[in-house]
């Protein structure tokens, strides 16, 4: 099964109980993923949680799951927002519509800040900079397709490498763009 990151949040705000996202939180779900994965990344799994789920493998030596499935991917990363404690305002945020906690018009709120320094580094205080990027990494695009298990290992790293420079183009865009500010 082949899917967007588009396809994925949407069914990822559905699973959180946001039937009627916002422009904004789907482009800040969207930024998120840009940050935490690029094809070919652990098996739906944009988010790269370490949550382990029945039949769940490590993708890396950190612990990043590859889910069995789609639909598995989704109920985890929707389970681990929804109910675990470090989540509670990254959630609401998110669940709610609350733009102004996820950083549009205002600064991002501490809570929601500290939440996702706790995804990425298991600390409140663990990464500055990680909130920061994935704020700024909305409006990246909306239909780059994850591969689920449909393409060689070939064709994967080869999109992987076509990935990394646009990517990293990218950065060095954004990076000229913080400077002049």
């Amino acid at each position: 099964m082949s899917y967007t990151r588009y396809e994925w949040i949407k069914d990822l705000n559905h699973a959180l109980g946001n039937t009627q996202p916002t422009h904004e939180v789907e482009e800040f779900l969207l930024g998120w993923t840009f940050v935490e994965s690029s094809p070919p990344g652990a098996m739906y799994n944009l988010l790269n949680t370490t949550e382990r789920a029945s039949g769940s493998t490590n993708f890396n030596s950190v612990g990043v799951q590859n889910f069995t499935s789609y639909q598995q991917g989704i109920d985890v990363t929707a389970t681990l927002l929804k109910h675990s404690i470090f989540y509670t305002h990254l959630y609401a945020a998110l669940k709610n519509n609350d733009i102004k906690a996820l950083g549009y018009g205002a600064t991002m709120s501490p809570e929601v800040s500290h939440d996702l320094q706790i995804w990425v580094s298991g600390k409140p205080d663990g990464d500055p900079q990680y909130p920061i990027d994935v704020r700024n990494a909305s409006n990246k695009g909306y239909s780059d397709l994850f591969p689920g298990n449909k393409y060689t290992d070939a064709q994967l790293r080869a999109m992987a490498k076509t990935q990394s420079n646009d990517i990293l183009a990218a950065l060095n865009n954004l990076n000229n763009i913080i400077v002049q500010l």
